[in-house]
């Protein structure tokens, strides 16, 4: 395992035979560098980014080898982060909140494990539902959610509870599902009258 502590933009010669990489939580970059798109035999990586951006996932999502990511980070961009590619990966872990990820058709057409924090209410601001591409992802097997309750109602965390359920329940491999909210401190009519 090889670590980088200073999130450069260069380095030479690339090691192109690297298998895992990791960025520690101690000294997160700045930006994903376009040389890690280079690493074509990377089948790992950890990274804990400032701020993601969708090129970086443009760019992540085009490594052949990649077979497990991992990305944690302080902020993303201000829409929607939409993951097309990746083709090899099985194991998908995304910690930024409040992004807004999209799963396109055709992506992640190995994944086994998902395992993200998403904002209940930007999630639905954005699709103008909770419909986030979970339907595409067939080959699942493990999926972790973890739902931010921060700025949503009781009632729309209820929604997007039953259309994540009823989205894991349709997929093919009847994949293990498990949903655990933060920031749960919601108060609205709705818990009022269900309590």
């Amino acid at each position: 395992m090889v670590s980088l502590w200073d999130g450069g933009s260069t380095w030479q010669p690339v090691p192109s035979r690297l298998r895992r990489f990791s960025i520690d939580w101690r000294c997160p970059i700045n930006k994903i560098s376009n040389w890690v798109g280079s690493l074509i035999n990377l089948e790992e990586l950890v990274l804990y980014v400032n701020k993601i951006w969708q090129e970086d996932f443009e760019l992540l999502g085009h490594m052949p080898a990649l077979s497990s990511l991992t990305i944690y980070s302080n902020t993303a961009l201000q829409g929607r982060i939409i993951i097309s590619g990746f083709h090899s990966t099985k194991f998908f872990k995304f910690y930024c909140n409040p992004a807004r990820l999209t799963f396109d058709a055709g992506s992640l057409l190995k994944l086994e494990c998902l395992d993200v924090i998403m904002n209940v209410f930007n999630t639905k601001s954005s699709n103008g539902s909770f419909d986030f591409g979970i339907q595409y992802l067939t080959n699942l097997r493990n999926v972790y959610i973890q739902l931010d309750c921060n700025g949503s109602t009781g009632g729309e965390l209820e929604a997007a509870k039953a259309s994540i359920k009823s989205s894991v329940n349709k997929l093919p491999g009847q994949p293990k599902l498990n949903l655990s909210t933060l920031n749960e401190n919601i108060k609205d009519q709705y818990q009022k009258c269900h309590l």
